[in-house]
C-alpha cells in the first residue's frame, strides 16, 4: 500500500484494521476482511502471507461417480447482484428420488473453504442462497455444488469461477494475458494508459522476480469516494483503495489524481501482489514490503532516499534490527517513514548486489527466515548489509546492537499461599 501524505495517525485507527481482519475470510456473509488498505492516509499496510490458490477438484470416487449418474443438472450458477451480494442458484432431478440437500462451497486464494445450505424456493423451483458478502466490484469468486437425494446419492459439480460483476453502471475493460484493468467514470484514453503501464509493470516484475503469474491480477478504479463505499459493510473514510493480493486483486479511486493512479499506485500494489504470491515467511518487516514496492513505482512521489540521507544523522534514527511501526513518524516527525527507510534499503541492495540477488531473495524466503534468505542471496550477514546501507546513506557507525528484552521468571508462590487469601 502507498501512504503519501504527512499528518499524525488518527486514533483508533489500528483498531479498526485489525477488527476488520479479525472478522473472517472473504467469503464470509458477515464481511470482508480488509487485508491492505490503500491510500494517502497514514494507516498501516497489513500484507498477509498468501499462497497460491489450490486445485481443489475431488479424489475420483467410483461410487461417487455411479451415484451421480442418477442426476441430470439443470442450472447451476452464481448470479450478481451487486453492490447487494451473490445469489447461488441449483436445480436438478434425480431418477433415484428427489433433491433433498443442496450446498455451495467457496473459497478464496488461499484455499480454506466456507460452505452453505441452499433452501428449496418453491415459486422459482430451485435451491437458492443469498450471500450479501460486503465485497468490491468484479472480484472472481470460486465455488462448486454438492446435492444429495432421497436415495443417498450424492452429486459434486466441477470447480466454477465468475467474476462479482457490477451490471448497474457500464465499465471500461481491458485485459491482455497477463493482466485485467476495468473502470467507469473516466475518459476511455485513462483507461488505455493505466492498462499500458499496468501490463509494463507486469513485465518488470516477472523479469525481477525471475517468474510469472499463474493467475491475472484485477486492477479495478472507481472515481468518486460514494461509489467506493457502496459495496462496504460499514464504510471508512480514510480507506482510499485496498488490495487483496491472496485474490490478485486492487481496488482504488481517482482520489489522489490519474497520474499518481497510473505511474505511482497500481505499480505499487502490483508489487504487493507478486510479494504476496510466493511470500511464505512470515517475519518479512513492514518496512521491506513497502520500501520494496516503493522501489518498482515508476514514478516516485518525492525523493524518497533523500529524506532519509537528511535524518541519517539524527540520535533517533533507527536500526533496521528494531520493529519499526508503521505508526512511527521518523526523526523528522514527518510520516510514511517506512515506505522511504524500505526504499532506500532496497535501492542500497539492489544497487550493490544486482538484480540476480533480488531473485535469489524471493526463492530462498520460501523456505528461509527473512534474514536467512537475504544473507544467501548476498553473501553477507543482516549485521553486514546493514552496516553497509548505514556507510552508504551516511548514518554514522555501524548499527547498534539490539539488546534483547530480558524475560522475568514467574513470581514464586510461598507454600500455603493457595489464592488471595491463602490457606
Amino acid at each position: 500500500m502507498t501512504l503519501r501524505k504527512y499528518s499524525p495517525l488518527l486514533p483508533g485507527m489500528l483498531v479498526l484494521i485489525a477488527a476488520l481482519i479479525a472478522g473472517g475470510l472473504l467469503f464470509e456473509p458477515t464481511g470482508v476482511p480488509l487485508i491492505a488498505a490503500q491510500g494517502r492516509q497514514p494507516i498501516p499496510t497489513l500484507s498477509p502471507t498468501p499462497v497460491p490458490s489450490p486445485t481443489l477438484s475431488p479424489t475420483p470416487n467410483p461410487t461417487a461417480t455411479a451415484a451421480a449418474a442418477h442426476f441430470v443438472i439443470q442450472q447451476a450458477e452464481m448470479i450478481s447482484r451487486y453492490p447487494a451480494g451473490v445469489e447461488y442458484i441449483f436445480r436438478a432431478k434425480s431418477n433415484a428420488g428427489t433433491i433433498e440437500r443442496v450446498q455451495v462451497i467457496t473459497w478464496a486464494g488461499d484455499g480454506a473453504t466456507n460452505s452453505a445450505p441452499l433452501t428449496w424456493d418453491a415459486q422459482r423451483g430451485a435451491f437458492v442462497y443469498f450471500d450479501r458478502l460486503f465485497s468490491p466490484p468484479w472480484l472472481p469468486l470460486n465455488f462448486r455444488f454438492r446435492a444429495v437425494d432421497s436415495a443417498g446419492n450424492m452429486i459434486q459439480t466441477a470447480d466454477m469461477t465468475a467474476e462479482y460483476a457490477d451490471l448497474t453502471r457500464k465499465w471500461i475493460r481491458r485485459e491482455n494475458d497477463e493482466i485485467v484493468v476495468l473502470m467507469f467514470g473516466a475518459r476511455q484514453s485513462l483507461a488505455d494508459d493505466l492498462f499500458a503501464s499496468a501490463t509494463e509493470a507486469m513485465r518488470r516484475l516477472e523479469d525481477a522476480f525471475g517468474f510469472g503469474l499463474d493467475f491475472r491480477p484485477y486492477v479495478v478504479v472507481m472515481p468518486d469516494r460514494a461509489s467506493f463505499e457502496e459495496w462496504q459493510e460499514y464504510p471508512e473514510p480514510f480507506l482510499a483503495g485496498l488490495t487483496l493480493s491472496e485474490l490478485g486483486y486492487t481496488i482504488q479511486t481517482l482520489q489522489w489524481g490519474e497520474d499518481d493512479l497510473i505511474y505511482t499506485t497500481v505499480p505499487h500494489e502490483l508489487t504487493h501482489i507478486f510479494q504476496g504470491f510466493i511470500s511464505k515467511a512470515r517475519d518479512i518487516p513492514a518496512w521491506f514490503t513497502e520500501g520494496h514496492a516503493s522501489y518498482f513505482e515508476t514514478v516516485k512521489d518525492y525523493d524518497y532516499e533523500q529524506r532519509v540521507r537528511d535524518v541519517a544523522t539524527y540520535p533517533s534514527f533507527p536500526t533496521l534490527q528494531a520493529d519499526i511501526s508503521t505508526e512511527f513518524p521518523g526523526p523528522d516527525g514527518r510520516g510514511r517513514w517506512v515506505y522511504d527507510l524500505g526504499y532506500s534499503f532496497i535501492n542500497y541492495w539492489i544497487s550493490t548486489y544486482g538484480m540476480e540477488s533480488h531473485r535469489i531473495f524471493w526463492q530462498a524466503q520460501r523456505t528461509m527466515r527473512f534474514k536467512e534468505a537475504l544473507a544467501a542471496a548476498t553473501g553477507v550477514s543482516f549485521q553486514q548489509l546493514e552496516d553497509g546501507w548505514r556507510a552508504y546513506i551516511g548514518a554514522p557507525g555501524p548499527a547498534p546492537t539490539l539488546i534483547p528484552t530480558p524475560t522475568l521468571p514467574p513470581f514464586p508462590t510461598a507454600p500455603g499461599m493457595s489464592g488471595a487469601g491463602g490457606s
